[in-house]
């Protein structure tokens, strides 16, 4: 199974929000990012990162995913409107240990053709057990 989200990002969110899945399956992230102003971010040369750890400050190397553009779990689909779509592969989660709910955070770093950094999305994932144990 695949859990798709749409995820209409500003940089002046304040909440992030809380999304749900099972271990082993995949995550598909719908982003359209946008500027402070609420007006589409061109993402024409940028480069976005996606983060998944146990805890904020859990150092990066310590991740349970990183991915990033444009060949490493995520698109950018449609630069001009700040488009993308992060898609984190069953292997990063069908391979945490335990039978109980694991409560993650995760976000997605936006570096511009300008090097201005952002983080357009922040959010808690809760990976839920499965029964199945086939990828």
């Amino acid at each position: 199974m695949q859990h798709r989200f749409d995820s209409c990002s500003s940089s002046s969110s304040d909440e992030p929000d809380h999304y749900k899945m099972r271990k082993g399956e995949t995550f598909v992230l719908l982003l359209q990012i946008k500027n402070a102003d609420g007006s589409p971010k061109d993402l024409t040369g940028a480069t976005l990162y996606f983060t998944l750890k146990n805890f904020y400050n859990e150092l990066d190397s310590n991740a349970i995913a990183q991915l990033s553009s444009p060949s490493d779990g995520i698109q950018i689909t449609n630069p001009s409107i700040g488009a993308a779509t992060v898609t984190m592969a069953p292997l990063y989660t069908s391979r945490l240990v335990g039978d109980s709910p694991i409560p993650t955070v995760f976000d997605v770093k936006c570096i511009d053709a300008f090097g201005i950094e952002s983080i357009p999305e922040s959010a808690k994932l809760l990976i839920k057990p499965a029964v199945s144990r086939v990828i």
